[in-house]
């Protein structure tokens, strides 16, 4: 593929990822507050890590295999900063920008977005053996 169009297909990317985090930064408390886990993870994390976990092509990382980095306690830090949380955290040094959970998500939504990962991370180790 030439430079420009490899380009234009990040920079589309890219805005693609940025619209997709820009309306999802719109939602209110209310919009979250009675939805499953897996509904919110539809809604704020399957467009980068898919509705499986197994990572979309150029997007999110696939949890296959990260389940033993992770607790629910830990998961809920990351999701609050990534940022911060990779800085302690070897296993992400080269992992892709992740954005905060949406600040608008109350702290019991959280809880059931957390287990729903870990879910996704035990069914897909399960699948591995």
């Amino acid at each position: 593929m030439s430079r420009p169009k490899q380009q234009r297909g990040a920079v589309i990317a890219a805005l693609s990822l940025w619209v997709g985090l820009s309306a999802a930064g719109c939602d209110g408390a209310s919009a979250y507050a009675d939805r499953s886990g897996e509904e919110i993870y539809t809604r704020l994390c399957a467009h980068c890590h898919g509705d499986s976990g197994r990572a979309l092509q150029g997007r999110g990382g696939t949890y296959l295999g990260k389940r033993k980095y992770w607790t629910r306690e830990s998961l809920l830090e990351y999701l609050d900063d990534p940022q911060a949380y990779k800085r302690k955290a070897p296993h992400l040094s080269k992992s892709k920008y992740m954005p905060p959970i949406n600040r608008n998500v109350p702290e019991a939504a959280r809880l059931r977005v957390a287990d729903h990962v870990l879910g996704l991370m035990d069914t897909l180790e399960a699948a591995r053996r």
